[in-house]
C-alpha cells in the first residue's frame, strides 16, 4: 500500500483532516503529522522558518522508518535473498527483528518512497522539502499551496501597527466595547485571519513564514508533481496556481470547480479522486 504524507496548512491537525483520512485511508497508508505549534505539538524554542519545518518533516520521515519499510517477510526475502539476513555477533538476524541494525548493515534499497500532500502552509513546506530532500518523496501534491508570497507591504504596515499599538488603543473606553469586532475586520480587511490567532511565539512564526516567497525554487522540482486549485480559492488566488505549474517541469494543474481553499473539508472526495488518478491507482 502507498504511503501518503499529510503536510496540513497554517492551524489545520490530524483531526480537521479526519474525513479526508478516512477516505483516503481506504487506498493509502495515511500519515497526517501535526507541525509544531499545532494539535498536540508544542511550538518550537525559536522561530521557525520554513527551512526548519522541512527539516521537522525529514526527521519525521526518517523517525517513522518511511523509507525503509519493510513488505512481507517472505516477499522481502525473495526479492533480495542476499540481504534477507546476516550474522551479527554470532547470530543470524532476519530481515524482521532489529530492523534499524540490518539497515545499517547491509544498506538494503529503499522499497518505497512516500506521496507528500502538502496543504496551503503545508504546501510551502513540501515545495521546500522537493527541493532539498528529493529523494525522501515520490511524488508531490500541492494543494492550494502558500508557495508565492507578495511583499504586501500596506499589509505588513498595518500588521506592525497592531502588534505595536493594538494593546494601548484597543484599551481606549469608546473601542473596548467592539474590541472583538473591530480586529475581526481589520484582519479580514487585510485577509489575514489567522494572524488573529497567533500569540507569543507562535505569532513571530507566522510572521516570518509569510515573508518567505519560494517562487525562486519552484524550477529546481524534478519529481512528479500535482497542483490542485479550486475557482473560489479566497486565500490564494488561482493565477497562483497557474504560474506554480508553469514554473515547476512537468506539473500537472488540476481546477476544481467551485473549490475553496479547504478542498479536504469541502469536497473530500473530489480531492481523492483527484490524486488517485494522478499516482495511477
Amino acid at each position: 500500500m502507498k504511503q501518503l504524507i499529510i503536510l496540513p496548512g497554517w492551524g489545520g491537525t490530524k483531526e480537521t483532516w479526519n474525513n479526508f483520512i478516512k477516505i483516503a485511508s481506504q487506498k493509502y497508508e495515511v500519515i497526517c503529522l501535526n507541525l509544531p505549534c499545532f494539535g498536540d505539538a508544542p511550538c518550537p524554542n525559536e522561530v521557525w522558518g520554513v527551512e526548519e519545518y522541512a527539516k521537522f518533516v525529514k526527521n519525521k520521515i526518517q523517525e517513522l522508518n518511511l523509507l525503509y519499510r519493510n513488505l512481507d517477510s517472505s516477499v522481502y526475502q525473495r526479492k533480495y535473498p542476499r540481504l534477507s539476513a546476516y550474522k551479527h555477533g554470532g547470530k543470524r538476524i532476519n530481515a524482521d527483528n532489529n530492523a534499524d541494525l540490518h539497515r545499517k548493515k547491509c544498506r538494503r534499497p529503499i522499497l518505497q518512497k512516500p506521496i507528500v500532500l502538502g496543504h496551503s502552509f503545508g504546501g510551502q513546506i513540501a515545495v521546500y522539502l522537493a527541493v532539498h530532500y528529493p529523494k525522501l518523496i515520490s511524488k508531490l501534491v500541492l494543494s492550494g499551496p502558500a508557495v508565492i508570497r507578495p511583499k504586501n507591504i500596506l499589509k505588513r504596515i498595518i500588521l506592525g501597527l497592531i502588534a505595536k499599538c493594538g494593546k494601548i488603543i484597543f484599551k481606549l473606553p469608546v473601542i473596548e466595547k467592539f474590541d472583538v469586532l473591530i480586529k475581526k475586520f481589520l484582519y479580514y480587511f487585510i485577509k489575514s485571519p489567522d494572524y488573529a490567532k497567533t500569540s507569543g511565539i507562535k505569532r513571530d512564526i507566522f510572521k516570518k513564514i509569510i515573508r518567505q516567497d519560494l517562487i525562486y525554487l519552484l524550477h529546481k522540482i524534478n519529481i512528479p508533481t500535482l497542483i490542485i486549485w479550486g475557482t473560489r480559492d479566497g486565500y490564494v488566488p488561482l493565477s497562483d496556481g497557474k504560474k506554480i505549474a508553469r514554473l515547476i517541469p512537468n506539473a500537472k494543474l488540476e481546477i476544481i470547480k467551485n473549490g475553496k481553499h479547504g478542498l479536504h473539508l469541502q469536497c473530500p472526495e473530489k480531492l481523492l479522486e483527484v490524486i488517485l488518478r494522478f499516482t495511477n491507482y
